[in-house]
């Protein structure tokens, strides 16, 4: 009894500092556009998850995420494969026929999957400022959504994969067995799929808040360990 009674004062009663070890989080996020992106809007970031490995001078992330466009009124062009084929002039090898359809308002969504280093320039006890650097890729997909549209499975969606790659600061504030970091990221991302959308070139003012848990750490191990 008297060791479950430490055991559980050793995982509930550290001190709100920085502390080395593996966290687990979930995180919130937005990407604000700054170009002819504009035309899909905000890119929201419903949840995310992470993975990270916090040490004294710098930590190492890895991030996985959903997100959704704001706006959906710009034309897209989708196309519906009819089954048929043709011979093009002077070549020996049959291509698919295609349809194509137009749709004014559609979604865009996509995913991510981020590698992040993070190095610490400013701190005290419960209070950390870092230069953040984010590298990783990105799928984007456009959904046509006029009626006619919406609900047909023989249309192709739009789809693209791109690289993504962001710089900035990133705030941790830790507090028992956990922390709250807050990141402003300058971000490089053009979701374009040429000759299907308009031009949707510009970056991203990227800005996003998680919250983690401590999953284990060196010196909580080595307590646990004289335990039994």
């Amino acid at each position: 009894m008297k060791r479950k009674l430490t055991l559980f004062f050793l995982l509930f009663s550290l001190t709100a500092v920085a502390q080395e070890g593996f966290y687990v989080g979930l995180g919130i996020g937005a990407g604000l556009p700054l170009g002819e992106n504009r035309t899909t809007g905000v890119m929201i970031t419903p949840i995310s998850l992470l993975l990270q490995d916090k040490g004294i001078e710098n930590s190492l992330t890895i991030l996985a995420g959903f997100q959704i466009a704001t706006k959906n009124k710009y034309p897209a062009l989708y196309q519906r494969p009819t089954g048929t084929y043709k011979l093009p002039p002077g070549e020996f090898t049959p291509v698919p026929e295609y349809e194509y359809f137009t749709s004014n308002k559609n979604a865009l969504s996509g995913g991510y999957v981020l590698l992040e280093y993070e190095r610490y320039f400013l701190g005290a006890d419960d209070y950390q400022l870092g230069a953040l650097l984010s590298l990783g890729i990105g799928n984007v997909t456009f959904s046509p959504k006029d009626d006619f549209l919406k609900d047909r499975k023989d249309i192709d969606k739009n789809q693209k994969n791109q690289a993504i790659l962001a710089i900035g600061l990133q705030n941790t504030f830790y507090f028992n067995r956990g922390m709250a970091q807050l990141s402003l990221q300058y971000g490089l991302q053009n979701p374009t799929i040429e000759n299907r959308t308009p031009s949707l070139r510009g970056n991203y003012l990227i800005l996003r808040l998680s919250f983690s848990s401590l999953w284990f750490n060196s010196l909580l191990m080595e307590d646990i360990e004289e335990l039994f």
